[in-house]
């Protein structure tokens, strides 16, 4: 339950951001498309989703991709996955939505839904 709890505290970047970090290391050098989702905060969790939409991309560069949204230290989670092939070749559009997770202030205990106050560095160095 710690470890849950300690993965859930992990401070997420913003999900575009994330998403075209990924695309741009998996070798897609077009513009992402990205569709951000207002944050809801439900059940001691703050949820953000993002959907990221790439044309004209290959499938293996899109799956490493994946792989690396999945294999992420962050607590994310891929939503969905839609492929078109109307191209010739090994040209695909894709889009990929992606939800992640943050503890909100008193989650685990069932209090109020705050969002936590974001860790300094000064603080780390002192725990």
């Amino acid at each position: 339950r710690k470890a849950a709890e300690k993965l859930y505290t992990t401070e997420v970047p913003a999900l575009s951001t994330f998403l075209e970090a990924k695309a741009k290391e998996a070798g897609y050098d077009r513009p992402v498309q990205m569709t951000e989702e207002p944050e809801k905060v439900e059940g001691g969790f703050r949820r953000m989703h993002t959907r990221a939409s790439f044309s004209g991309v290959g499938l293996v560069p899109f799956l490493r991709m994946l792989a690396a949204i999945k294999n992420s230290p962050y607590p994310i989670a891929i939503e969905r996955v839609q492929v078109e092939h109307y191209q010739k070749g090994d040209k695909y559009n894709v889009e990929v939505g992606v939800y992640a997770f943050e503890l909100t202030e008193g989650g685990s205990r069932g209090g109020e839904s705050k969002p936590k106050p974001a860790k300094s560095d000064e603080d780390e160095v002192l725990e």
